[in-house]
């Protein structure tokens, strides 16, 4: 996987392309900056939570996951994983705005959704902010 993934980062590079990569599955909100074995950004990762199905932060209960994602890894710049909901992403010809929304409950219809982070992301750029 390690040099799968170099050589995938290298054809973005040659590319000159910062790609924005959708991903899911996990179950689990995610923003990570996409660096390379040199430490180079060369992309973006999105991931979206799931809206029913349970993840990895809901066995482990009080646990603090989601700090200590963070604090192994310096691509991780925001996860959550007990949310249930979506990523909203707006984009334009100069920006893309990713809110990550939450669901106050996955057990009744009546529900708020709430905005629990959003990141901004400039054209040609792989910095979130």
């Amino acid at each position: 996987y390690p040099a799968a993934r170099e050589r995938l980062y290298a054809a973005f590079g040659r590319a000159r392309s910062k790609p924005l990569v959708l991903a899911g599955d996990s179950h689990g909100f995610w923003a990570n900056e996409l660096t390379n074995d040199q430490g180079d950004t060369v992309g973006t990762e999105l991931a979206t939570a799931s809206i029913t199905s349970p993840s990895v932060g809901d066995v482990l209960g009080d646990l603090p996951i989601d700090q200590m994602l963070v604090a192994a890894s310096p691509d991780v710049k925001f996860t959550d994983q007990k949310a249930k909901g979506y990523i909203l992403l707006t984009l334009s010809h100069t920006t893309a705005v990713a809110d990550f929304i939450a669901m106050s409950t996955i057990f009744s219809p009546d529900y708020q959704a709430r905005v629990v982070k959003q990141f901004a992301l400039k054209a040609g750029s792989s910095q979130l902010n």
